[in-house]
């Protein structure tokens, strides 16, 4: 996901779950009396850090970092928004080593759509459970279960899309096949040192209004794409729509005032509220 561009223009369902998150789970974070210092993980194009969650709390807020592990989104997060008081860094969550000058640095630490990404989860949250101080809290939101993840796995198995696709399973969220997701995420938090006060999954949907758009929306997040020519680009979409229906990967919504098809997209988020705390509150 490096077209910074495309995904600004395409992330329709993220913005729109990244608003409902903030507006309903917000309110349970603790804030410092004085002014917090707050990092975003996975900022990408920096939209939903600096026109959703900003504006809300802007008042309780002194500085704010944000990072990524693409270039591209670093950049140009840094164009379209650096005439704020915002650090942009290209960083990897899950490093071995995190910089020297982030250990106990941030009072909050938020993340929107990043962290299924990321398969080393333990090495992840032990990154972030060392960059919090005491009492700082956290806000995460990411996919645990989506159909585009079974359609990954299904293209991946086809002879003509294999070897631009060998390496799928760094694409599906750690928690898309668990049993027990919630219990999975929360006993690795707990097992960290988090006070876990909010891990759940919530089943969500999104409609796309037609079926260029919701290639669009896939292209925008489709890791495999810069693996394949691009004169084998319409083709691939072709076998991703017919694996998407053979799948019932969507539901389909028959209209007829334009002739186009509507797609519904049912799928799984996790939603994680915890603190880093001397004691159980």
């Amino acid at each position: 996901m490096n077209n910074a561009k495309l995904y600004r223009n395409k992330k329709g369902l993220q913005l729109s779950d990244s608003k409902y998150v903030i507006e309903n789970f917000l309110e349970y974070i603790e804030w410092k009396s004085r002014k917090n210092v707050i990092l975003d993980i996975g900022s990408g194009d920096g939209q939903t850090l600096c026109e959703i969650l900003l504006p809300r709390i802007s008042e309780k807020v002194e500085r704010v970092f944000a990072i990524d592990i693409s270039s591209e989104m670093v950049e140009f997060s840094r164009r379209e928004y650096g005439d704020r008081n915002i650090v942009f860094e290209k960083m990897d969550i899950a490093a071995t080593e995190i910089p020297v000058e982030f250990h106990g640095k941030f009072d909050h630490i938020f993340s929107f759509f990043c962290l299924h990404w990321v398969l080393n989860q333990r090495r992840a949250f032990e990154n972030i459970y060392d960059m919090l101080r005491p009492d700082g809290y956290v806000l995460f939101t990411f996919l645990a279960k989506n159909p585009i993840f079974d359609i990954y796995e299904e293209m991946a198995k086809m002879e003509k899309w294999r070897s631009y696709m060998k390496d799928y399973e760094k694409y599906i969220s750690p928690y898309h096949f668990s049993s027990e997701p919630t219990e999975e995420l929360n006993d690795l938090l707990i097992k960290l040192g988090f006070h876990v006060k909010i891990c759940e999954m919530t089943k969500r949907s999104y409609t796309f209004p037609n079926l260029k758009t919701l290639h669009e929306c896939v292209k925008a997040v489709n890791p495999f794409l810069k693996n394949i020519p691009k004169c084998k680009h319409d083709e691939y979409f072709e076998d991703y729509s017919s694996t998407m229906r053979r799948l019932n990967a969507v539901k389909i919504e028959r209209r007829t005032n334009n002739n186009e098809d509507a797609f519904e997209c049912v799928y799984h988020l996790m939603i994680v509220i915890a603190f880093r705390a001397d004691c159980v509150k």
